[in-house]
């Protein structure tokens, strides 16, 4: 992928949950050999380190596999430069051996700490109406509410307040007056959705942790110019709408529907349509 292509101005930073065939301090090590021609040096750090930096963190919350529970967390990246030293930090892991399982997840923060409730309602409404659209370009252990740390925002919101439509989902989400409604309305301030709104009060940003856990470049590098355009999206307010007979498991959108809506303010999207066209393709001959 091109890096020339990634031209956001918004911060972001990603977490990259894995299994390492070594411990952290070693892991650190290694890549740190391998990264010595870059800018980029990795540190170990403890599980509550919030520093700015590139480090590796041990993750407990990843089960099975053969090795250690691990988790990169990177600092704060911006535009091509940024994209860059991302996927120079993936192509050095994947010299390592390092695997993933159902328990790992990939997630993306973008920094808006600009946005207003509007914003964050945009990217709510459009997540919903296109949340069943991204299922089926990920693995069934992220799908619906099947991850217990990736919850569902669309039967999150419908269960919670008894609707079944797209439209009733939307009107709910226009009722909430600033941020903190909208959260407790779409999930009670747990963190554990595929759009998290709680990283907001933390660290300025929206956490997307939809995505499974992946350490492939081109995975993870399409997965953040995905959800950068979606933001880039909500950042002009861009509008969503939902037909009538649209509901929580049933809805007319597609992948075509929503890579067109995010090419007017993100053409980037464009490079990415047939990487996610042939995962639909992978994932549909596995069903």
């Amino acid at each position: 992928m091109k890096t020339e292509n990634f031209n956001f101005t918004r911060t972001f930073g990603v977490e990259l949950e894995f299994i390492s065939p070594c411990d952290s301090t070693r892991l650190v090590r290694r890549l740190n050999e391998r990264l010595e021609n870059t800018l980029i040096s990795f540190r170990e750090a403890t599980w509550s380190d919030t520093s700015n930096a590139w480090r590796v963190k041990p993750d407990s919350s990843i089960r099975g596999g053969h090795g250690w529970g691990c988790e990169i967390v990177s600092p704060v990246l911006q535009g091509q430069e940024g994209f860059q030293q991302l996927q120079d930090v993936l192509n050095a892991l994947s010299t390592l051996d390092v695997e993933v399982n159902r328990s790992c997840g990939l997630h993306v923060h973008w920094g808006v700490s600009d946005w207003g409730v509007g914003n964050f309602k945009n990217l709510i409404k459009r997540y919903v109406k296109f949340e069943s659209t991204i299922d089926s370009f990920m693995p069934n252990s992220r799908r619906l509410s099947n991850n217990s740390y990736c919850q569902s925002e669309a039967l999150n919101i419908a269960n919670r307040h008894g609707v079944s439509t797209l439209q009733e989902i939307f009107k709910l989400i226009d009722k909430c007056k600033d941020l903190n409604r909208l959260q407790r309305m779409k999930n009670g301030y747990d963190r554990y959705s595929k759009v998290n709104l709680e990283s907001m009060s933390r660290h300025g940003t929206v956490e997307f942790r939809h995505h499974s856990g992946s350490t492939d470049t081109d995975k993870v590098l399409a997965w953040v110019l995905l959800t950068g355009a979606m933001v880039e999206a909500s950042s002009v307010k861009r509008v969503v709408k939902v037909k009538n007979d649209d509901t929580v498991t049933s809805n007319s959108a597609t992948l075509n529907m929503m890579l067109r809506g995010l090419r007017t303010v993100a053409p980037q999207v464009e490079e990415i349509g047939t990487f996610y066209r042939r995962r639909v393709r992978h994932f549909a001959r596995q069903s």
